[in-house]
């Protein structure tokens, strides 16, 4: 059965258990109409405005054109600046915040352990140049 078939047989049982909804949707006009160029879908027009006013996809390349020159970009001091309002975006906020500050304790603890690891290793170069220093 293809497609069309099935979504026929759907109206059909949705007719018999709703008539009357169903006679109150077939009434209905389209709220949205598409223009064509040719086959080619280029602009909505809604009751009796156009959406894009023109070839829509001409308008959304020069947006896409316009937006890689200068990409628009949100920066802030602080996230707590942005008015974050929802409980997930502060979540997230905290998350991240969270994140970064055992981000820094990793890095500190790293670093510890490579000079601690080093340590014994500098100390032995150390002694072996000085003692190089005095055979000469």
């Amino acid at each position: 059965m293809s497609l069309a078939d099935r979504a026929g047989r759907s109206r059909s049982a949705f007719a018999r258990q709703f008539p009357e909804l169903a006679e109150a949707i077939a009434a209905q006009s389209a709220q949205a109409s598409l223009v064509l160029d040719g086959d080619i879908p280029v602009d909505i027009v809604v009751g009796d405005r156009r959406i894009y006013g023109g070839d829509a996809r001409q308008r959304s390349r020069g947006q896409i054109d316009e937006f890689m020159v200068k990409p628009l970009r949100l920066i802030m001091e602080s996230p707590s600046a942005a008015g974050l309002v929802s409980e997930i975006c502060i979540g997230l906020m905290h998350a991240m915040e969270r994140t970064l500050a055992e981000a820094g304790k990793l890095a500190d603890a790293t670093a510890k352990l490579a000079e601690q690891t080093l340590a014994p290793l500098t100390e032995r170069v150390n002694l072996a140049v000085e003692r190089f220093g005095k055979a000469i």
